[in-house]
């Protein structure tokens, strides 16, 4: 199982720096004296399917504060099921990263339970 959360953490940093890319390019095209403030301000709030900052906090804070528990509760699935990929690798790394004074780190198990719940909530096989 942890081998299976190592590969799901690692993979795709090529693919995120791809798509970073993109997303700088569509802002520097929003720039371009041509677009008009009415088409970026559309376009800017069209979204890229990524949750708010604001909803990762709120689900750090309910994964810190009560652990895999929080994982049951209907607030934190919403939140959960918001997030790209991307964000679930990030909202990982902080799980396992914790500070022991601050709240416990979560296991590779534990984490590996976010994971299977973030898939289960789009769809996906729970395992790869």
């Amino acid at each position: 199982m942890s081998t299976q959360i190592d590969a799901f953490i690692n993979e795709d940093r090529k693919a995120a720096a791809r798509s970073q890319d993109r997303r700088l390019e569509r802002l520097r095209r929003l720039l371009e004296d041509d677009v008009s403030l009415e088409r970026a301000w559309a376009e800017l709030n069209r979204g890229d399917s990524r949750a708010p900052q604001a909803t990762v906090e709120a689900l750090m804070y309910s994964l810190r504060e009560r652990g895999v528990k929080a994982l049951e509760e209907p607030d934190t699935k919403r939140r959960l099921s918001t997030l790209d990929k991307s964000q679930l690798k990030e909202v990982c790394r902080r799980v396992q990263n914790l500070k022991p004074h601050i709240a416990t780190p979560w296991s590779r198990e534990q984490a590996a339970a976010l994971v299977s719940n973030w898939r289960r909530l789009h769809g996906r096989p729970a395992h790869r």
